[in-house]
């Protein structure tokens, strides 16, 4: 074999690898420009400004003073943002028409890492699965609050929550909502988070 063959191959190799190379760049700049797509395309849907009914922003059952502290995301994915229009459409957003006054969810959704840091929260929670929500209506007492729903809405579990009798705005009511087909219709009272009552107790 001579030296000008050797040559020949040597630069046919070289080519071989400068395409290569164009070829992989091509192919990952495109990549990136797909997953940017996606991204941009997400962003624009599940913005904290997205709308899970009429008057409930994402922003209101993602809010999390514990989790801005601590610097963790409560952004849930699409899974559960679906729950959570389910959550704001069959509970809070009735509510809200019933009562005439605006509402601003204690709670919503909690990531599991927000979760485990919460005091007295269950290691099962709902929250994390975007399917309950704690919240009060202003002017209206707790256990009136969990009564009406009780009585005129379809829901997976009612708790009111660290009700303190003599004290009508005490704790909060928590309600969960999965599908018509799902709901179980519980209802239970806690005064301190650990002794659960069945039903509403004043």
């Amino acid at each position: 074999m001579t030296s000008h063959t050797i040559q020949e191959i040597q630069n046919k190799l070289d080519l071989l690898l400068i395409n290569t190379e164009n070829i992989l760049n091509i192919v990952d700049k495109n990549d990136v420009a797909e997953i940017r797509e996606i991204e941009d395309i997400k962003e624009s849907i599940y913005s904290p400004d997205f709308l899970l009914s009429k008057n409930f922003p994402l922003r209101d059952l993602i809010r999390s003073k514990r989790a801005i502290y601590e610097g963790i995301s409560n952004m849930p994915g699409e899974v559960e943002i679906k729950r959570l229009i389910k959550v704001a459409q069959n509970i809070l957003q009735p509510c809200r028409d019933h009562h005439g006054v605006p509402i601003l969810p204690n709670s919503g959704y909690r990531s599991p890492l927000l979760n485990g840091i919460t005091p007295n929260a269950s290691k099962r929670s709902q929250h994390m699965k975007g399917e309950a929500v704690d919240f009060e209506v202003p002017g209206i007492s707790n256990i009136e609050l969990a009564r009406w729903i009780r009585n005129n809405l379809d829901f997976d579990k009612i708790i009111l929550e660290f009700y303190k009798p003599g004290d009508p705005h005490s704790g909060w009511v928590h309600c969960s909502y999965k599908s018509k087909e799902e709901n179980r219709h519980e209802v239970y009272t806690t005064h301190d988070g650990k002794n659960y009552m069945p039903g509403i107790v004043a």
